[in-house]
């Protein structure tokens, strides 16, 4: 029979494994969109010492692929019915340095929160901003010769998002012309003169 372990560790050992645990930003330190090579984030970051975070992802990826060999042995080991303690040990003890080593990586990256718009991904599930899914659409506002477009970003409370633009500056309603000047929705409103 083979040995249970742990719970849930499994899934933090795959998720090192395929590098869910995502990247850092060089500057905050902190957790950034998915998983962003340093070369993405231009020559200065490529170039620069890796943060206490980077060091801890890379540090679970390689624990979590010596705990993954250790169950494989156990597997392998008590498959034909032998005893396997010493593999069991060694599991056990790589099952432990995987834990510490989350507890490291939470240390230095953060502990996933709610997903706010900021460009991070906040919950750490890979996905960014993923709340606010009109985030880069198309967007306008303001009518007439006020009218200005633009698309959706975040807020600066980053609870939602707002369109990049605000209406231009209304002018004074000029008849004839066929223009909304005034920006009030209506085209030379009979009874207005210059």
């Amino acid at each position: 029979m083979l040995p249970r372990l742990r719970p849930g560790f499994a899934v933090c050992a795959a998720a090192a494994l395929s590098l869910v645990v995502g990247s850092c930003d060089t500057t905050t330190d902190q957790q950034t969109p998915g998983v962003i090579a340093r070369s993405a984030l231009g020559p200065a970051a490529e170039n620069s010492p890796p943060t206490g975070c980077e060091i801890s992802t890379q540090a679970l990826i390689e624990l979590a692929r010596t705990y993954t060999a250790d169950v494989r042995d156990v597997r392998q080991a008590c498959s034909n019915g032998a005893t396997c303690e010493q593999e069991l040990a060694t599991a056990s003890t790589s099952l432990d340095a995987l834990a510490s080593g989350h507890s490291d990586l939470l240390a230095a990256c953060g502990s996933p929160s709610v997903e706010i718009c900021d460009g991070i991904d906040n919950d750490f599930d890979s996905a960014i901003d993923e709340d606010f899914p009109d985030l880069g659409s198309s967007c306008s506002a303001g009518v007439g010769i006020c009218l200005r477009f633009g698309t959706k970003i975040c807020s600066a409370d980053h609870t939602g998002t707002i369109c990049s633009v605000s209406p231009a500056i209304p002018g004074v309603e000029i008849p004839g012309n066929g223009l909304d000047d005034d920006c009030d929705g209506q085209i030379d409103e009979p009874g207005e003169t210059s």
